[in-house]
């Protein structure tokens, strides 16, 4: 992809790139049973939300919570994907306290190196 095309479609080609590791990961004989019946999913480090409103699509039967330290991108990506099953909130997991929930599921496009 020529790096001025990559640039001007890089949030669409990072959603693209998280959904496809995200569903070759659900398929592995390990994880397929759990990732089919999640009814609680987290997506850490959500930034715009993208990827969490992958999620809430492909999965009709989860809730699908994203968590960013970034208020404006929480408060852009629940401006931007309104879902009565998705949620964004802003919080620092790394604190003892957690969100106070448990899920079936977590995931982080934040651990994926990103091309370009």
């Amino acid at each position: 992809v020529p790096a001025s095309s990559y640039a001007k479609n890089r949030a669409t080609f990072q959603s693209h790139y998280a959904r496809d590791c995200f569903e070759g990961l659900a398929a592995r004989p390990n994880a397929a049973a759990v990732v089919s019946n999640a009814t609680a999913i987290l997506d850490v480090g959500s930034g715009t939300g993208d990827f969490a409103r992958d999620l809430v699509d492909r999965y009709p039967d989860a809730v699908v919570t994203g968590v960013d330290l970034a208020e404006a991108m929480v408060a852009h990506a629940n401006d931007t994907h309104p879902h009565p099953r998705l949620s964004f909130v802003a919080a620092d997991l790394a604190g003892a306290h957690g969100l106070g929930e448990t899920f079936d599921v977590a995931t982080s496009t934040m651990v994926l190196h990103w091309p370009g």
